[in-house]
C-alpha cells in the first residue's frame, strides 16, 4: 500500500510539523484517523457511512519510526502493545497491518469515539467518528463498480455488503486487491499503483454472484520546481493526469493551499478544474500552477482528483453523447457550449431565469438588476462553487429553446479568484 497516495496526493515541501497528536479526514468513501505517537503512527481506516447497528470492517496500520532497523524494530514492538478502541470495543494492534470488525451499538449518539489505548490502559489519543441515525433503507441488487479509478488510492464500490471484509474478495486483472473497509452499503478497496489503463475487476461478497467490470486506471502525477524558496521567490507545481478516456461524467481536480501564511498559489489558493468528458477525450490533462513564497518555511499543498461514481447525466443524441455545456480545457480555460435541447424544464429557479435573460440580452424591466456586464458569470460562479454543475447545464438547454447560440470563453481565475 503506497501511503502517500492513499487518500490524495499530498506534497510536503520543506519541514512539516504535526499541529496535533491525531488527525481525521474523509475521502473517497474512507474515514482515516492518524494517531502520532512517540514510537511512530497508528492509522485506522473505516467506512465513512457508519450507522447505528451496522456491522463494519476496517484496517489498522502501524508504522514505526526510527533512524535504523534496530530502532524501527524496537518501536514496532512498542506499537503492538497499543490497542484500538471504538464504540466500546477494543482490539490489539497485532501487526503492521491488520483488519478489525466492529458491531455498532444501536443507540442514537451522532458521534462515536475512536481511541488509542497504551499498555498501561491510558487513552493516548481520541477522535470522534460521525454515526448519524437514519431510518432510510435502500435495496440494492448488485455492486456498482465505477468505470474509472485513481491508481494508488482508495476506490469506493456501492452495493449490498454484510460489513465483514474477510469474506469479500477483489481481483484486478488477476491480482488480489486489498479491502480496506466495509459497511452494509459499500466496500472500499485499495486500487493498485501499477494498474494503469484498461483492467478487469472482479468483486465477490461472500457467496453472492461475482460482480465484474472493465475499469480504467487513472494516473495522477504531481511534480514541482525549486523546493527551497526565499521570500518572494516562485516555484511551479506541475499536474499531469492520464487515463481519462471515455469518462462517463465530470471529474474534479482540486488544489488546496494548506499554508496560506507561508505561500500564495496562483490564481487561487483553492483551485478547481472541471474535467468534463469532451474536454479530455484524448485521455490527458496537464497544467502548471504558480506558487510564490510569502515568508521562509515549509508548506503543504493538497492535490486531489475525484472521478465520477455514477452513470452519465447527459442524454444520448444520435450516435454520440451530448456534450455538457461546461468544461475546463487543458489550458485552464472554461467554455460553455450550446445544447440542442427543446423544452423548458419545470421548476427552474429564478437564478436560472435571470442567467438566461442576461445571456440572451433580453433584459426585461422585471429584472433591472441584470443590467450591466458580469451578472451571468457571477451566477454561474455561484453554482459551480456549490457543486451544481448539472444546474449550469440547464442554462444551455433553456437557451437553445430560444434558438440562441452561445459560446462564452472565460479564464478559470475569473470565476475562482
Amino acid at each position: 500500500m503506497k501511503q502517500n497516495y492513499l487518500l490524495f496526493v499530498i506534497l510536503f515541501f520543506g519541514a512539516f510539523h504535526f499541529a496535533s497528536a491525531q488527525t481525521i479526514s474523509s475521502q473517497k468513501g474512507l474515514t482515516t484517523a492518524v494517531f502520532n505517537l512517540p514510537e511512530g503512527t497508528i492509522t485506522v481506516y473505516l467506512p465513512d457511512d457508519i450507522r447505528p447497528g451496522d456491522n463494519i470492517s476496517g484496517t489498522v496500520l502501524a508504522i514505526a519510526s526510527g533512524k535504523n532497523s534496530r530502532q524501527v524494530g524496537k518501536n514496532l514492538s512498542a506499537l503492538k502493545k497499543y490497542a484500538v478502541e471504538f464504540d466500546g470495543q477494543k482490539f490489539p494492534v497485532s501487526n503492521t497491518a491488520s483488519h478489525v470488525q466492529y458491531k455498532m451499538s444501536s443507540g442514537k449518539p451522532l458521534q462515536r469515539f475512536l481511541s488509542i489505548i497504551n499498555s498501561e490502559g491510558v487513552n493516548a489519543g481520541e477522535v470522534g467518528i460521525k454515526c448519524p441515525y437514519t431510518t432510510e433503507t435502500r435495496s440494492m441488487t448488485g455492486c456498482n463498480i465505477p468505470s474509472h479509478a485513481l491508481t494508488a488510492a482508495p476506490l469506493k464500490i456501492n452495493g449490498p455488503f454484510d460489513g465483514n471484509s474477510s469474506n469479500t474478495t477483489c481481483n484486478i486483472s488477476g491480482k488480489e486487491a486489498e479491502v480496506l473497509a466495509e459497511s452494509p452499503r459499500q466496500c472500499i478497496i485499495q486500487f493498485p499503483e501499477n494498474a494503469s489503463g484498461r483492467q478487469t475487476m472482479e468483486l465477490q461478497e461472500a457467496n453472492q454472484q461475482k460482480c465484474t467490470r472493465s475499469i480504467s486506471g487513472v494516473d495522477l502525477h504531481v511534480s514541482t520546481g525549486k523546493l527551497s524558496l526565499r521570500r518572494g521567490e516562485k516555484t511551479v507545481i506541475h499536474v499531469q493526469v492520464t487515463g481519462l478516456q471515455n469518462l462517463p461524467d465530470t471529474a474534479k481536480l482540486t488544489l488546496t493551499n494548506m499554508s496560506v501564511d507561508v505561500v500564495a498559489m496562483q490564481p487561487s489558493n483553492n483551485f478547481l478544474v472541471l474535467l468534463v468528458p469532451d474536454s479530455v477525450a484524448a485521455g490527458n490533462y496537464e497544467n502548471s500552477f504558480d506558487v510564490q513564497s510569502i515568508k521562509p518555511g515549509g508548506f503543504t499543498i493538497n492535490v486531489n482528483l475525484d472521478l465520477p461514481q455514477q452513470a452519465p447525466m447527459y442524454a444520448s443524441v444520435n450516435t454520440g453523447v451530448e456534450p455538457p455545456p461546461i468544461y475546463a480545457d487543458n489550458k485552464g480555460g472554461v467554455e460553455l457550449h450550446p445544447l440542442k435541447v427543446d423544452g423548458l424544464k419545470n421548476g427552474m429557479s429564478d437564478a436560472f431565469k435571470k442567467a438566461v435573460i442576461e445571456i440572451t440580452g433580453n433584459r426585461a424591466t422585471k429584472y433591472p438588476e441584470l443590467d450591466g456586464g458580469g451578472s451571468c458569470l457571477t451566477c454561474i460562479q455561484s453554482m459551480l462553487d456549490e457543486g451544481k454543475v448539472a444546474l449550469v447545464g440547464e442554462i444551455g438547454k433553456i437557451l437553445m429553446e430560444h434558438y440562441v447560440d452561445l459560446l462564452v470563453a472565460v479564464r478559470v481565475e475569473h470565476w475562482l479568484g
